[in-house]
């Protein structure tokens, strides 16, 4: 089978689960063309990048300059050795009429430059439904043949149909062979944008079970209670919330410590609620940390904080895998009625579930688990059992060839 991956951007940090689904292609001999839009921090890596060799399988588009003369100039530097390897696709590359804007500013080329190949694959896999619009829309240039399979995320389904025109995702919707989706709730979304019910799957993210060793959370006699988030420092993450909610719990409380491992652009908002409310002595940022000091983390850990939201521009959440991680090590996890979330955390069965953005309910449940760790191993064993049921890389790999080959039986 060959295979096209399709991606924004090459390593991502907070895209461990591309990085797995990589791996385990390569593994069941599926071995992918790495095509990325932007060059990620190769500084920064998940071990898996290097151990599969993942950065030499990658083919970058040419970076798109920001100045109107210099992307133009760029543009003509390139156009001969694309009208070389396709004289129609170049040309209408850079057809203002048939593409406007698009192909007026350049971007159309420098998109579609990586994609002038003489490879021939069976299928185009786009990571987030934008690369699958673009995607779309370079196939109309005679581009990358094949079928189209695009997994949506997130805010591809929430966010960005809303700063779009009506109909963005039509064309789209019209090439592609088969559209997966995290949860029943995005399907539903999907469904509302106009995508026929049959071409859509649900095909989960997660992580690979092995990595992750269960352990009954127990508390010893004077150990302080570790509560723990793993997130992107933004918006959609609803971190504020949960530090709102740890300045109520201290009222009560202050035998415990809040991690939150990861970083982004709120660091320094975050930083200032903290020193404001004054729980630094409780509240710590550790930034960016590698998968094995993650899983360490988790090891000594009590309790998984989630507590997503909406964000003011509409994006969602799809499945956390902070919450599948922490699950499969035994946490009982705290989090809100957000977008895929309840496919995960089932109330008063393996955590809690709170609505959106209330702080109140997010510090009463905390509180509630906090003073009844006799309930954290049974609750982390029912989350453990679930999510090495639905979310094991290892089985969702398999059924990600399964649902290949069934779009190639197509006719």
């Amino acid at each position: 089978m060959r295979l096209a991956f399709i991606l924004d951007e090459f390593p991502a940090l907070s895209e461990t689960f591309i990085v797995n689904q990589v791996a385990g292609l390569i593994d069941r001999g599926v071995t992918p063309d790495i095509f990325a839009l932007h060059r990620g921090n190769t500084q920064q890596r998940h071990a898996d990048v290097d151990r599969y060799d993942m950065l030499g399988k990658v083919t970058y588009a040419p970076v798109l300059p920001q100045g109107k003369f210099s992307r133009i100039t760029s543009g003509i530097r390139h156009f001969p050795r694309l009208f070389w390897q396709n004289p129609t696709a170049a040309i209408n590359a850079v057809n203002p009429i048939k593409y406007g804007a698009y192909a007026k500013s350049m971007r159309l080329l420098h998109h579609a430059a990586p994609f002038f190949t003489n490879r021939q694959y069976d299928i185009i896999h786009c990571n987030f439904g934008n690369l699958g619009h673009m995607m779309a829309r370079l196939r109309t240039l005679g581009l990358m043949p094949g079928k189209l399979v695009v997994q949506f995320y997130g805010f591809d389904v929430s966010a960005l149909p809303k700063i779009q025109p009506t109909g963005y995702y039509d064309e789209l919707f019209a090439q592609a062979s088969c559209l997966m989706v995290l949860s029943n709730y995005m399907k539903s979304r999907l469904v509302k944008l106009g995508c026929p019910e049959e071409k859509i799957v649900i095909h989960r993210t997660g992580a690979d079970e092995r990595k992750f060793t269960f352990k009954p959370r127990t508390l010893q006699p004077g150990e302080p209670i570790r509560i723990v988030s793993l997130a992107r420092l933004a918006e959609k993450k609803g971190l504020e919330y949960a530090i709102q909610a740890i300045a109520q719990v201290v009222d009560k409380r202050q035998d415990f410590i809040f991690d939150i491992i990861g970083d982004g652009p709120l660091r320094q908002p975050l930083e200032e609620q903290i020193n404001r409310l004054g729980v630094g002595e409780y509240v710590h940022l550790l930034g960016w940390q590698t998968q094995e000091q993650i899983q360490q983390h988790l090891d000594q850990s009590h309790i998984l904080m989630a507590p997503s939201v909406t964000a003011q521009n509409g994006d969602q959440e799809g499945t956390p895998t902070a919450i599948v991680e922490a699950q499969m090590m035994g946490l009982p996890v705290l989090s809100t009625v957000h977008s895929g979330i309840p496919d995960m955390v089932e109330h008063g069965v393996n955590g809690y579930l709170v609505p959106e953005r209330d702080v109140d309910a997010l510090a009463e449940h905390l509180l509630k688990l906090m003073n009844q760790p006799e309930d954290w191993p049974q609750m982390g064993q029912h989350g453990s059992n679930h999510a090495r049921r639905l979310f094991d890389v290892n089985l969702l790999n398999d059924q990600l060839i399964e649902i290949y080959q069934n779009v190639l039986q197509q006719s």
